[in-house]
């Protein structure tokens, strides 16, 4: 039975770092850092989930509250998603990691929430899973909005 839940070890956060380090090898990672500023942000109660299967962690998602310079509020957004499945288990881990991002989001009433996909995902994968689960999607870029008053994008006329 999968769980979603907050890290609570410092071997799930390790877990958690060395995944995305390891996954991402474009990036010049510093684990050790990367492992501090983690710890730092469960300590902090930050949005930090893991998906579990029993006691094995599978999945991980790291959302924060951020703000453009051109935008009058505040949204959710996603800085770090981690998951070695492939197929329709990720698909699964994609989609409850990020319903939880939304939940947490509207507990915060946030006006939205943007998720990113990664600069080696060059089909778009991620942002397309997102869209298939109610996101709206601009290329790598899928955005849930909560609040209609304070969009993320402009609408745009029909053609």
């Amino acid at each position: 039975m999968a769980l979603i839940r907050e890290l609570r070890s410092l071997k799930e956060i390790r877990q958690a770092v060395d995944g995305y380090c390891n996954y991402d090898k474009t990036l010049n990672s510093d684990p050790e850092y990367a492992l501090k500023v983690f710890s730092h942000k469960v300590r902090m109660k930050k949005f930090i989930r893991g998906y579990f299967e029993g006691s094995i962690m599978v999945g991980c998602i790291y959302a924060d509250i951020a703000q453009l310079p051109h935008l009058p509020f505040p949204y959710f957004q996603q800085f770090y998603f981690y998951t070695e499945e492939k197929g329709k288990k990720a698909f699964n881990i994609i989609k409850h990691l990020h319903d939880s991002m939304i939940l947490e989001a509207k507990r915060q009433e946030l006006a939205f929430c943007i998720s990113m996909g990664s600069h080696n995902d060059e089909k778009f994968t991620f942002a397309r899973i997102l869209e298939k689960h109610g996101w709206e999607r601009i290329n790598y870029l899928a955005y849930y909005q909560l609040d209609p008053k304070r969009p993320y994008v402009k609408a745009l006329p029909d053609s």
